[in-house]
């Protein structure tokens, strides 16, 4: 079961593919190593993907929601996923919007 669903998520998403050829069901190379942080897939999939590797629980619920605000607010000509999340893990303790 997914840590986050579409019904945990509290920002505004685009739920319809941005550019032709874009499918929210398939997740190819760029897909990969690259983040939309308007499409709500893309999002949903970080997240849980951060949530399964750190191990989170329905009891962190908290910090999904964190990790949610943070991505968003993260600059923005960070588009890559390594770089997204260097930036959250450098600023997961001191953030607190």
């Amino acid at each position: 079961m997914a840590f986050f669903t579409t019904s945990d998520l509290k920002l505004k998403y685009s739920w319809n593919a941005r550019q032709e050829g874009d499918n929210p069901n398939y997740i190819g190379t760029l897909d990969r190593i690259k983040v939309d942080r308007h499409e709500g897939y893309e999002v949903l999939h970080f997240i849980n993907q951060v949530a399964s590797d750190s191990k989170w629980t329905s009891a962190d619920k908290a910090a999904g929601w964190k990790l949610e605000k943070m991505l968003r607010d993260a600059p923005s000509q960070m588009t890559m996923r390594k770089d997204l999340l260097d930036w959250i893990i450098a600023n997961w303790k001191t953030y607190n919007k």
